[in-house]
């Protein structure tokens, strides 16, 4: 399991991830979904 808490994460400013906290479990799909041009892709 990977664990995250606190994240928070911006690019040229732009906050794209504010204070997010969670887990990957082994075995399982987890995504990050948002509409277009909100900062998915790095």
């Amino acid at each position: 399991m990977i664990e995250v808490k606190n994240l928070t994460k911006s690019f040229d400013g732009r906050v794209v991830i504010e204070n997010i906290s969670t887990n990957f479990k082994k075995g399982l799909v987890n995504m990050i979904i948002g509409k277009s041009g909100s900062g998915k892709t790095v």
